[in-house]
């Protein structure tokens, strides 16, 4: 559904400065808001305001917001866990499902909820939001139920020569626990693989164990401190 651009596509050619843009708030930030949470933005979504708007101006390109990505991401994410569930009681039901049942199930879903928004600017070759042209630093973390995120962002920012430049994109998996929002009942957090002693030839015993949600990184950066919420609604944070 990604088409890739051709090798000898000049990138340079995508980039453009916000006509709007000044050097005290690095450009427009209008397609910030409505602002989301900081996490878990991808599902808990059911109280930002005007939502149809909201994809709608995605889709035509006439006013992208990340809420409005955040938003097609959601609806994408909840048809495929319904179609999955479905085809987990047909598998039940039938003990029969094939590799084409789930990928063409896939499939539809992909090409209903993101073709559109990938034609709208992948295609086109047009970037969805003003790309910065300046000495701006881009940092791009993975965290997997990881304690010291917030540390971590404090680190960056604390220590960098000049913070308003630095942008951190931070891709999170974490277990939220059961109810973390209204209209979500979530699951119960768990604990890898956990030594909890031997058996008769000596060999390490394992348990995995109930385990309270994990801590949210972002939202405890974010809410340190009046600086550090400021970085976040910048947008230096998603």
């Amino acid at each position: 559904l990604v088409p890739q651009l051709p090798l000898d596509e000049n990138v340079g050619d995508l980039i453009y400065m916000d006509p709007n843009a000044n050097n005290n708030n690095g450009g427009e930030l209008s397609h910030l808001e409505p602002h989301i949470p900081y996490l878990p933005p991808i599902m808990n979504v059911h109280h930002i305001p005007n939502p149809v708007q909201l994809i709608e101006e995605t889709l035509s390109g006439h006013r992208p917001t990340i809420a409005g990505v955040t938003l097609i991401l959601a609806e994408f994410l909840s048809q495929l866990h319904r179609s999955n569930q479905l085809l987990a009681i047909k598998a039940k039901a039938t003990n029969k499902i094939t590799r084409d049942e789930v990928h063409e199930a896939f499939v539809h879903l992909a090409t209903q909820h993101l073709l559109p928004l990938e034609s709208q600017y992948v295609y086109h070759k047009r970037p969805m939001f003003p790309i910065r042209n300046d000495d701006s630093i881009f940092i791009s973390l993975a965290s997997f139920r990881d304690h010291l995120l917030s540390d971590t962002l404090k680190g960056a920012f604390d220590q960098a020569k000049h913070p308003e430049k630095l942008y951190v994109g931070a891709i999170v998996q974490n277990c939220f626990g059961l109810k973390p929002y209204p209209g979500e009942e979530g699951v119960q957090c768990r604990t890898g693989a956990q030594v909890v002693g031997k058996d008769k030839r000596g060999r390490d015993t394992t348990k995995v164990s109930d385990a309270p949600p994990d801590r949210n990184g972002i939202e405890e950066f974010c809410n340190s401190s009046p600086q550090h919420k400021q970085y976040c609604d910048n947008g230096q944070v998603r």
